[in-house]
């Protein structure tokens, strides 16, 4: 059946009707075209950040660099206390100050998010020394 016919219209729109009573949400837009592709939010971030693809995929890499390097000065770094390391631990894991200091004061852990923060940019000025060539390398490809 040729797809511009109007029998294959007609036939169409009776089983997009179908499916809408059932609930279905095509991913289609009738057009042939997705209603959302899968970069979506990169695009969304971008329109909202005034920032083309290029840049926000940049981004994300340098995010994802920066929580990968976390993770081995999480693993080579010798830690103050045991507080330090469980914040780091936490930072790490992508987890925000204000959540990590609520998890701390469930622990009884006596903190604040502006003591949390101040920790973390510490032990990010430590990272970034120890890890700069590495940082530099990348940015480079």
């Amino acid at each position: 059946m040729n797809p511009n016919s109007k029998q294959f219209k007609k036939l169409q729109k009776e089983w997009y009707k179908k499916l809408a009573k059932d609930g279905f949400d095509d991913i289609e837009t009738g057009e042939q075209f997705l209603k959302r592709y899968s970069n979506c939010h990169f695009l969304y971030r971008s329109q909202n950040k005034n920032l083309d693809f290029e840049d926000v995929i940049l981004k994300f890499k340098s995010l994802e660099t920066y929580f990968r390097l976390a993770g081995y000065f999480f693993n080579e770094y010798d830690f103050k206390d045991e507080v330090e390391k469980l914040i780091w631990a936490q930072h790490a894991d992508g987890i925000s100050y204000r959540d990590i200091a609520q998890n701390l004061k469930l622990k009884n852990i006596k903190t604040s998010k502006t003591r949390v923060h101040n920790k973390i940019d510490r032990l990010k000025k430590i990272m970034f020394e120890r890890y700069k060539d590495e940082i530099y390398d990348e940015a480079d490809e």
